[in-house]
Parts: C-alpha cells; sequence; structure tokens
C-alpha cells in the first residue's frame, strides 16, 4: 500500500506491508530530512482482511501501528529538536569532529562519541540537538545528562532548557 502526500511544505511518502502469516508489519516512511524503516510485531492476530482493510483481533494492536505511522510520519517532515544546559562556573563543552568534549569541573575531560544520525549545535553553555529519530535522541540525552548530576543545594549539572530546579535549604544554624 501507498500514501503520498504532498502540499508546499509537506512531502512524505509511506509504505507498509502487513505480512498475516508472521503478526507482523514493515513500515517504511520517507520524507525530505530522511527515511525511517521499522518491523512491528503484533501481540494478537490478526482476524480477517476485506477490501483492503484489516481486522485486528485487539484494539491495541491498531492503535500502536498508527501510533507508529504518525510518529514516523511526523519524523521525516519535520524531525525532533531538544536543547539542554550546562550551568555551573567553568563547566564547558567542545565539539570535535564527532566528538563531544565535556569539562565538568572534573580531573578529567569527558568524550563522547556522537552518532551519525544527530546534528549538535554548541551556544555557549547550551546544546541544541536534532534527529528524526525520538527515542535516540532521548538516549543520548540521558547518557548526556549523566555526566554531571543536578546538585540540589547549588542547582549546577546538565539539565533541559525548560527544566526548573527547586533548591533544598543548606545547613540551619
Amino acid at each position: 500500500m501507498k500514501f503520498i502526500k504532498d502540499k508546499n511544505i509537506e512531502k512524505f511518502e509511506l509504505d507498509y506491508n502487513i505480512n498475516k502469516k508472521k503478526q507482523e508489519v514493515n513500515i517504511i516512511t520517507k520524507g525530505k530530512m530522511g527515511f525511517i524503516k521499522e518491523k512491528l510485531k503484533f501481540r494478537k492476530k490478526i482476524m480477517g482482511q476485506k477490501n483492503n482493510q484489516y481486522y485486528f483481533e485487539s484494539h491495541n494492536d491498531c492503535r500502536v501501528l498508527m501510533g507508529k505511522i504518525q510518529k514516523n510520519i511526523k519524523s521525516v517532515v519535520s524531525g525532533y529538536f531538544k536543547e539542554i544546559k550546562i550551568v555551573g562556573l567553568g563547566y564547558m563543552v567542545y565539539k570535535i569532529k564527532d566528538s563531544l568534549i565535556f569539562d565538568l569541573g572534573y580531573s578529567h575531560f569527558i568524550s563522547f562519541k556522537v552518532p551519525t544520525n544527530i546534528i549538535i549545535k554548541i551556544e555557549g553553555q547550551n546544546i541544541i540537538l536534532y534527529s528524526i529519530n525520538k527515542e535516540q535522541l532521548n538516549r543520548f540525552i540521558s547518557i548526556i545528562k549523566q555526566f554531571r548530576k543536578i546538585n540540589p543545594y547549588k542547582g549546577t549539572g546538565i539539565l533541559n532548557k525548560d527544566e526548573k530546579i527547586k533548591l533544598k535549604k543548606g545547613k540551619v544554624r
């Protein structure tokens, strides 16, 4: 099955093949930002097919399939942006080729290789990340945030752009 949507801004191609014997579907989505190829297994069997319409035994399988298709279309049309900031005196980040170098107040630098499908831009203490794969982007950010956890007394560390920290009180004398 093919579905093509063509407008001035948005252009994508969606192709999915449902395999009744293996109880799975292959979803291929292509757009201006790239392409995504995914395989999705159903929990319960497909009841039947009539006039190019599929009937699922489980409503959950249908919802998961439609959610994956919507997510893939949004990914290839616009992608996902995330912004994180580094808060702390002397904390720095540098981008050298395909790796990030962090200076987070430790006695050593932390070097981390960036996956090929994540685009990074550094503006001062802010890191702007872009990718068409939301899960990989969130996984990458969670790894970066583990390098310097948030100090609840000072409010320093690596945190999301819109994240608010409620500071704890220090010693009361």
